[in-house]
């Protein structure tokens, strides 16, 4: 008897715990999702960390034709565009997807590179005003 009655103590306080831990999760979750801007910001953040893994693959199997600095420019307009909201998600997904899969095992051709740039940028937004 006396058994069972510390067994049920002891699954209490595991309990508790697990409750607290629940709840301190939902707290820093729920603080990050309103830092993010919510489910739309969070979409926004994710693309900008998927850029950096494409662009980071792009350098390591660059081309010859195309300079790094270029690789960069091209990826930082990208990044500044997504960062204010600029960029037409969907169509930047697509084409780091096709990236992703076309170019996993080999290197692009400088003529592929420059094609994949140029798609990327076409999935910023004009800007208000343009």
């Amino acid at each position: 008897m006396a058994r069972t009655k510390g067994l049920q103590g002891c699954y209490r306080r595991v309990l508790t715990f697990l409750l607290i831990v629940a709840m301190i999760i939902l707290v820093v979750a729920g603080f990050f999702y309103r830092r993010l801007g919510g489910l739309e910001g969070a979409r926004y953040w994710m693309a900008g960390r998927a850029l950096k893994s494409v662009e980071a693959h792009l350098l390591r199997n660059r081309p010859d034709g195309i300079s790094e600095d270029e690789v960069h420019s091209q990826f930082q307009k990208v990044r500044e565009a997504n960062a204010a909201r600029r960029t037409e998600l969907v169509r930047l997904y697509q084409v780091m997807k096709a990236y992703q899969t076309k170019f996993q095992k080999k290197k692009p051709s400088t003529g592929e590179a420059i094609e994949f740039l140029t798609q990327l940028e076409a999935a910023i937004l004009p800007e208000e005003g343009e």
